[in-house]
């Protein structure tokens, strides 16, 4: 039977899945080459370091990754912030001292997992790799689809580094063809990605060689050789240098671009990065593996990017230099594109993203086998009604993720809600991210959530003491847009500005209810959520701020005189056992219940 292009990748994915889901729990030793022999993460600083290895240990223990390899996870050294290729090269000079020449034999996944998460800050405390999605029992996690996503990769991979982000999906199909292939020992090699001009307009964008095709090509994917990579290009950039495809299909010319994603480097490459990291280290600047690494490498690369810095957040002194340092290491390195016709890639980066992915976008939720009431039940106060959930999952018409709910909720089809515990009945309205929330007294008959509200509750640690905090914010806000102390009553949250937000609570605006007033005042830093003794009062006070400050309720809330914090202050105060805890506890009670 014959299948149509658009069938090709439906059916690889399907395909990817069933694989993972065979290989969940099972032992290196039996996988063999099937799996890699080593999974590395990099997070932000130790704190983070230290939420990665609880979750990825309890992921071991439950059996939803493989087993027997090391899992290990890095964490950036402390000032500047170093970027991926910075984060890259220390992490290779922590593989080399561990393992030495043993390295040169194994084919590493290195996932890339820092940051705090500003955009999608209901993955701020456990991180963004360990968000969940709609799929699988044990339900699983953007880790698990970033090692089920490469799998087909394995057998086409000499030993070397495989290079990903931890926010993105990334699914494609390979050539059926019997002839064996596989991607060059040497250098870099890209995936490369069909994407429309306007994506190719904020990622990478590769300038093909196609002279140069070293597989042969099929309708599917083939390797070539790359002249260069464009950062962020414009689209009169993208067409003076040829980046832009031209296909004519019945009549009707399509044009397209293809963009980066992963990248695969061999340890030759490697070691070059190691003995450089080992010559300049600290690097006090933050350089990125996309646009230093990739951006260095091919027949036109021009060291002249090394000035342009528009696309860097953090401007340091010796930035330009350093750039200029790694462009002379890596440009003679071979440098191809594995293109991937029959590929797609997606972004997990905000919460409107993560709303539209889970919600809204219909391919990969079919390719990918969504499930709207995922991993979740619905119960009474008094027993669990297990036998009645898919009954009450027709109307819970949202995305709910490894949830406890009370008969009789209601959620919109763009809502999200994920890890959360309601006792009394819930009605959500649309584009609303609830995480992490809980409700189990019984002050409230029933709780409502106004549309474009984002929700999340979490664990920490005040004056030794366990507490709860819960922040709020409207799922279009900036939390990262920041403003001097002056001027920082023009930031806007929930629809209004802080000034307005200050004169409806009768408490005035100051530089003491920012975290960081030293640095630009943000969303990110100011102090407005209340402290409670436990998950329910939390979310209660923080419920009836929100209301009240979207004009559904008339009464003020009491202004509660403990210590408010910032998002800032809950992923500094966050106490990742007491989240793991409670999300154990919540797990073994869904399982009791299903």
């Amino acid at each position: 039977m014959s299948v149509s292009n658009g069938d090709v990748l439906r059916i690889a994915v399907k395909q990817m899945c069933s694989h993972f889901e065979n290989i969940r729990g099972k032992d290196k030793q039996t996988l063999g080459d099937l799996f890699w022999d080593l999974v590395v993460v990099t997070a932000s600083d130790e704190e983070q370091k230290k939420a990665f290895d609880i979750q990825i240990q309890n992921k071991l223990d439950r059996k939803e990754i493989p087993t027997g390899l090391p899992y290990l996870v890095f964490a950036d050294t402390p000032g500047p912030k170093m970027g991926c290729g910075g984060s890259t090269m220390l992490v290779l000079s922590h593989l080399y001292k561990k393992y030495s020449t043993d390295l040169y034999a194994m084919r590493v996944l290195l996932v890339h997992a820092g940051g705090q998460s500003q955009r999608l800050p209901s993955a701020s405390v456990l991180g963004k790799l360990f968000s969940p999605l709609p799929m699988g029992k044990p339900i699983w996690q953007l880790f698990d689809v970033k090692l089920a996503s490469y799998l087909p990769l394995l057998s086409h991979l000499k030993p070397g580094i495989f290079h990903a982000a931890a926010d993105t999906i990334e699914i494609f199909a390979l050539d059926g063809s019997a002839a064996p292939w596989s991607v060059s020992e040497q250098g870099l090699t890209a995936l490369a990605h069909p994407s429309s001009l306007e994506v190719g307009q904020g990622h990478g964008v590769f300038v093909l060689d196609t002279d140069h095709i070293t597989t042969k090509s099929s309708d599917v994917s083939y390797i070539c050789s790359c002249k260069e990579v464009l950062q962020k290009p414009s689209t009169e950039r993208m067409t003076e240098k040829g980046a832009i495809v031209h296909n004519v299909h019945n009549g009707d010319t399509e044009s397209y671009v293809y963009t980066d994603s992963c990248f695969y480097f061999s340890h030759g490459i490697a070691e070059k990065l190691h003995t450089f990291y080992k010559k300049e280290a600290p690097l006090n600047c933050e350089i990125c593996s996309y646009g230093d690494f990739m951006q260095c490498l091919g027949s036109d690369a021009d060291i002249g990017y090394t000035n342009d810095t528009k696309n860097v957040r953090n401007v340091e002194e010796n930035l330009v230099n350093m750039r200029k340092k790694v462009f002379h290491l890596l440009h003679d390195s071979p440098f191809c594109t594995l293109v991937l016709k029959e590929s797609k890639f997606f972004h997990f980066g905000t919460m409107r993203e993560y709303i539209y992915h889970l919600c809204e976008a219909p391919y990969i939720a079919d390719v990918l086998s969504f499930n709207r009431f995922a991993f979740s039940v619905t119960s009474s106060n008094d027993e669990p009604v297990a036998k009645k959930s898919k009954d009450e999952a027709s109307k819970l018409q949202g995305c709910v993720m490894h949830s406890k709910l009370s008969p009789g909720s209601l959620s919109d089809p763009m809502s999200v809600i994920e890890y959360c515990n309601f006792s009394v009945p819930i009605t959500v309205k649309s584009n609303c991210i609830l995480s992490n929330c809980t409700y189990t007294d019984d002050k409230l008959a029933s709780i409502y959530i106004p549309e474009g509200t984002f929700l999340h509750t979490a664990p920490v640690t005040v004056g030794n003491k366990n507490k709860y905090a819960t922040a709020f914010f409207s799922v279009d806000d900036n939390l990262k847009k920041g403003s001097s102390v002056d001027k920082a009553g023009d930031l806007k949250f929930l629809g209004a500005t802080l000034n307005q937000v200050s004169g409806i609570i009768a408490i005035p605006l100051s530089a003491a209810m920012f975290s960081c007033p030293e640095s630009p005042c943000t969303l990110w830093t100011w102090k407005f959520f209340a402290v409670a003794d436990s998950a329910s009062e939390s979310f209660e006070h923080a419920l009836e701020m929100l209301l009240f400050l979207k004009g559904f309720e008339r009464a003020q809330p009491r202004l509660v005189q403990s210590t408010c914090l910032s998002m800032h202050d809950i992923v500094q105060y966050k106490s990742v056992e007491t989240m793991v805890a409670d999300r154990n506890s919540l797990y073994k009670d869904i399982q009791l219940s299903l």
